[in-house]
């Protein structure tokens, strides 16, 4: 790959699930692009600034931010820009945990449901599904243990999710 790659993720699970694509080798990078072959957890751009750009590379850094809300802005700083070619943020709204509901086939009725107070996936999981650890790593891990059915959520999402002009979802990042 031609830059570095800055993967920036907002929780737990939204970690573990670009850490099965890594490792499965689906995604458009590896874990060898990866700025010091490292996932880095949510951070604002100041300490991002602070604790990564005040190095030297050979390279551009291409920021990745795997987050829920595109409005959520990641401004880099002007004697930082000339270090970083781009800012993407892959857009995983409403919750990363959609992915579950859409892959136990419960996405409709989530829909149905949603304007009877289930608004947030891992709501809808833990209420009406009876899944109460949905946000840990261990469920996420086994649930999406099978590369595969992973990537078959990641499609359905993308293919059911209406995004707006500009953004990006995962799929972005699939080979």
């Amino acid at each position: 790959m031609g830059e570095i790659i800055a993967c920036i993720y907002e929780g737990t699970a939204e970690k573990v699930i670009i850490e099965i694509l890594l490792d499965a080798n689906k995604l458009i990078f590896n874990k060898e692009d990866l700025l010091n072959e490292e996932l880095i957890k949510r951070i604002k751009p100041k300490q991002f600034q602070s604790n990564y750009l005040n190095q030297d590379y050979e390279k551009k850094i291409k920021v990745i931010r795997v987050i829920d809300k595109k409005n959520e802005g990641f401004k880099i700083s002007a004697p930082y820009e000339e270090q970083v070619s781009e800012v993407v943020p892959i857009i995983t709204r409403p919750e990363i945990e959609i992915l579950v509901i859409i892959g136990m086939g419960q996405y409709d009725r989530f829909k149905r449901q949603s304007s009877k107070g289930y608004q947030k996936p891992s709501d809808y999981c833990k209420q009406v599904m009876n899944i109460k650890n949905v946000k840990t790593e261990k469920f996420m891990r086994h649930h999406f243990s099978d590369v595969d059915y992973l990537i078959r959520c990641l499609q359905e999402y993308h293919s059911k999710i209406d995004l707006k002009s500009g953004e990006q979802d995962f799929t972005t990042l699939l080979r």
